[in-house]
């Protein structure tokens, strides 16, 4: 019984410490979700948005409402604001 208690114990403790990592990147300060999304566009890579979410961005833009776009990307994705327009330019370039 002792045995088995001590086992949970160090499972949990594990779990935690992965989580934690996790969380921080390895120990960077900032979590791998926000590292990922704060990473600026590279010119020429496609931009990959959810499938409603680029329909309604292209409305948008093709109907002369690109600041609206680039805020539902910007609000959608998390992404910055100059990533954001990139990406609506990507989608329908003036």
């Amino acid at each position: 019984m002792v045995l088995s208690v001590v086992g949970v114990v160090a499972l949990v403790l594990v779990i935690t410490l992965l989580v934690i990592l996790l969380r921080r990147g390895g120990g960077g300060g900032r979590d791998l979700i926000s590292s990922q999304l704060s990473r600026p566009l590279q010119p020429g890579r496609p931009v990959f948005l959810e499938p409603g979410l680029r329909r309604q961005a292209m409305e948008l833009a093709a109907t002369n409402r690109r600041i609206a776009a680039i805020a539902l990307v910007r609000d959608s994705t998390g992404m910055s604001l100059g990533d954001a327009k990139a990406a609506v330019d990507r989608l329908s370039p003036r």
